[in-house]
């Protein structure tokens, strides 16, 4: 027979508060990171997106994808982030993550990495001495350019390379679809 426990009320779960991102850059999946974000019950966001695309675009995209934005309060932000002087204007060391993207516009991936890696030099330069270390996502199209980020702060992931070795998965192994899937 099973002991007898007290009831206890759950423990108290505080706000995590207001958690401020600025994403550099636009493509498709920046709906499913906003959509990302928003699952997260308990938190919210203030999320800044710049890109030279417009904003009326991008915010007609993401009205698209009908996911709740409650506690998502999006700001689109219509300027060329690899000029030091409108990045500064928005100062990234009050961020607390950092989100750089390529942008489908470009007519090469090589083009579209070459401005995320500019991004991200203006960033580590106007971020250095800040209070506390930013973590940062860089997302490159392609994989040699992963070397130019040895000695970063965050994560670099290259979108096309994890395509490729997931479909390669289910090629191989067709029961791993429906994971995938």
């Amino acid at each position: 027979m099973a002991p007898d426990l007290p009831e206890r009320p759950a423990p108290a779960c505080e706000a995590l508060g207001r958690h401020r991102v600025l994403v550099l850059g636009w493509n498709h999946r920046v709906p499913a990171l906003l959509e990302e974000f928003a699952a997260y019950a308990g938190e919210a966001f203030a999320i800044d997106i710049v890109s030279r695309f417009s904003a009326a675009k991008r915010e007609k995209r993401i009205k698209a994808e009908a996911f709740a934005t409650e506690r998502l309060e999006i700001r689109q932000l219509e300027f060329d982030y690899p000029v030091a002087a409108y990045l500064e204007s928005l100062d990234p060391a009050s961020y607390d993550n950092l989100v750089l993207l390529p942008s489908e516009r470009h007519k090469s991936d090589v083009e579209s990495d070459a401005r995320i890696i500019l991004g991200y030099l203006l960033l580590r330069e106007m971020i250095e001495g800040a209070a506390k270390v930013l973590p940062v996502l860089i997302e490159l199209n392609d994989p040699e350019n992963v070397s130019l980020f040895e000695n970063r702060v965050g994560e670099v992931i290259v979108s096309p390379l994890i395509i490729s070795r997931m479909l390669t998965r289910v090629a191989l192994r067709r029961e791993l679809r429906a994971v995938f899937d």
